[in-house]
């Protein structure tokens, strides 16, 4: 049985719901960007797509109480 795993693809900045793809450009143009959780508003950051190749957020630190909508 294939496990599947939510991955969080929106993220807020400076109150405005942003898609991975557009925040993964913002970072790679500025040098320190904040993006936070839509569900819990704690920091995130943005990858981009590593052995499976799925571009998300992950919480700057482990949050066991959100779990990712989006």
């Amino acid at each position: 049985m294939a496990s599947t795993t939510t991955r969080m693809t929106k993220c807020l900045k400076d109150g405005a719901v942003l898609e991975i793809g557009e925040a993964l450009r913002q970072r790679s143009k500025a040098k320190k960007v904040s993006f936070h959780c839509i569900r819990c508003e704690q920091p995130v950051h943005a990858h981009s797509g590593g052995s499976d190749g799925v571009e998300h957020f992950e919480h700057a630190t482990r949050n066991p109480n959100c779990y990712p909508t989006t």
